[in-house]
């Protein structure tokens, strides 16, 4: 089973429907227990009827304190299933910020990597520098740069929106 926000919402809706119901019932019933008429006129009769009108508003307080109960449990319900929304929408942004800043460093390490090495290339000696130079690629390095860069990003803030959107990347699946 998986839990979303709006399965919790669900859940505490459903919860106040039965509250309702329950209410409905228990305020309809009310009024037959409370106002017995002793069967007969002696002393067993009215003994009975007031032991089962005890009972019966014994009854009533306890369902007035299950419907407190209820109200409070769902009301906790809704609370849970805002906190849980919250939760979400941080973990969300954490994913889309965690992999931006691993690629800014890839990025930049990359490129500090590449002026290095093309700063060790120069101080060789002449043919061996113009040789190695052309080698490294720079006009490769220049053209597939962005393309990796884009691909990258598109990946990643592909991922993201799938799990803005509750698709899970990660099994078990849900869509």
């Amino acid at each position: 089973m998986i839990v979303t926000p709006e399965s919790i919402v669900q859940a505490a809706t459903d919860l106040t429907a039965i509250d309702t119901t329950i209410h409905a019932a228990r305020l309809q019933a009310a009024a037959p227990t409370r106002t017995l008429l002793p069967a007969a006129a002696d002393e067993v009769s009215a003994g009975i009827t007031n032991l089962f009108a005890q009972h019966a508003e014994d009854f009533q307080k306890v369902a007035a304190q299950a419907s407190e109960y209820h109200d409070q449990f769902v009301h906790t319900m809704t609370a849970a299933a805002g906190s849980y929304a919250g939760a979400e929408a941080v973990n969300t942004n954490s994913l889309l910020q965690v992999p931006l800043e691993i690629v800014g460093r890839l990025v930049d390490s990359g490129l500090t990597s590449y002026y290095q090495f093309s700063a060790l290339i120069a101080s060789l000696p002449q043919p061996f520098s113009q040789i190695l130079g052309a080698m490294l690629g720079l006009p490769v390095l220049i053209v597939m740069a962005p393309f990796a860069l884009f691909f990258t990003i598109f990946l990643i803030a592909s991922f993201a929106l799938l799990a803005y959107n509750g698709v899970s990347i990660f099994p078990p699946y849900n869509l």
